[in-house]
C-alpha cells in the first residue's frame, strides 16, 4: 500500500534526517505517516473479518487502505492544528477560539450578528476564524431562504462527537 501525503513535506532532492526532526510541527507533519495507515488498515480489515469468520486470515483491501489513509490524514491535519495552537504561531487558531466563545453564548444568530459583536476585527481576519471553525467542525449552520430570496445561515457550537457530517449542513 503506497501512501502520499496531500502537501509535499520536501523540495525535490533535499535530504532529510526524517528520525530528528527539526521541531515538533515537522515529525507530526510527515514522520512515518505511511506506517501508520498500513496499521490502521489492518485493524480495520482483521476488525471485519473477525466479525464474519474469525478463523480466517486477514486481508486488506483497496478499501481499507483508502478508509485507513483518510483516518490517518485525518488525524495527521488535526495534530498539527493542536501544535501551532500550542506554539502560538497560528493567530487565526486564537481568534477562531474566540469567536466559538461568542458562538457559544449566544447560538443561532446569523454571521452578522457575531461580526457586530467583535467590531475590532477586518472582515478578512472574521471570515478566516469562521472558516477555520468549519474546517475544524466546531460549528454547524443551518441555511435558510430569507425575504428577497437571500441565503441566511444561522450558526450554532457543534456538541462534542457531532459534525457537519450528522447534521443539516
Amino acid at each position: 500500500m503506497e501512501y502520499g501525503y496531500l502537501i509535499a513535506p520536501y523540495l525535490r532532492g533535499e535530504h532529510v534526517n526524517i528520525t530528528e526532526p527539526e521541531d515538533a510541527i515537522t515529525s507530526v507533519a510527515h514522520v512515518r505517516y505511511h506506517t501508520h495507515a498500513q496499521k490502521v488498515a489492518i485493524l480495520i480489515a482483521a476488525g471485519e473479518q473477525l466479525a464474519r469468520n474469525p478463523k480466517s486470515s486477514v486481508t486488506v483491501t483497496k478499501r481499507h487502505a483508502l478508509i485507513a489513509i483518510s483516518i490517518v490524514e485525518r488525524f495527521r491535519q488535526q495534530a498539527l492544528r493542536l501544535f501551532r495552537h500550542i506554539e502560538r504561531r497560528e493567530p487565526v487558531l486564537l481568534d477562531a477560539e474566540k469567536l466559538l466563545q461568542k458562538l457559544r453564548h449566544h447560538p443561532g444568530r446569523e454571521r452578522s450578528h457575531y461580526q457586530r459583536m467583535i467590531k475590532s476585527w477586518s472582515a478578512a481576519r472574521f471570515n478566516a476564524a469562521l472558516v477555520e471553525l468549519e474546517r475544524s467542525h466546531q460549528v454547524l449552520w443551518e441555511e435558510e431562504k430569507s425575504t428577497g430570496g437571500r441565503t441566511r445561515r444561522t450558526y450554532f457550537p457543534a456538541r462534542q462527537g457531532e459534525s457537519c457530517e450528522s447534521s443539516s449542513c
